[in-house]
C-alpha cells in the first residue's frame, strides 16, 4: 500500500486571503478545515464566486479559486478549490540564508 504526503496544517489558523481580481484586495479569515484540494475558511466579508485567490499563513501558500460563499452566523463562510499548495515556506528560506551568512563567517 502506498502512502501519500498530505500537507497538515493546524486548524482554524488565522490566514490571509488575496483576492487576484481586476480589483485586489486582501481579507483577514482563518481556515476550519483542509480535505483534499478543498479548504473551509470563515471570513467577515462576502468573496465573489470563481474568484482567482491566493491564501496564505505562516510558511504556507496555496492558490486556488472561491466555489461557494454564504452567510453563517454573523460571519461568511467560503469554499476554496486549491490548484496549488507550497508548505514550509518560510523554513526553507530562513534556513538557506542562515547557511549562507554562516558559510561566508568562516571564509
Amino acid at each position: 500500500m502506498e502512502l501519500r504526503r498530505q500537507p497538515h496544517i493546524p486548524c482554524y489558523q488565522r490566514a490571509w486571503l488575496r483576492l487576484l481580481t481586476d480589483e485586489p484586495r486582501v481579507i483577514a479569515c482563518r481556515f476550519i478545515e483542509l480535505q483534499h484540494t478543498c479548504l473551509r475558511i470563515v471570513l467577515d466579508e462576502p468573496v465573489p464566486l470563481n474568484a482567482p485567490v491566493c491564501i496564505e499563513s505562516g510558511d504556507w501558500m496555496a492558490l486556488g479559486e472561491v466555489c461557494h460563499c454564504a452567510p453563517e452566523y454573523q460571519h461568511y463562510m467560503a469554499l476554496l478549490q486549491l490548484d496549488q499548495m507550497a508548505i514550509g515556506l518560510r523554513v526553507g528560506i530562513r534556513g538557506s540564508a542562515a547557511r549562507h551568512i554562516s558559510e561566508k563567517s568562516l571564509a
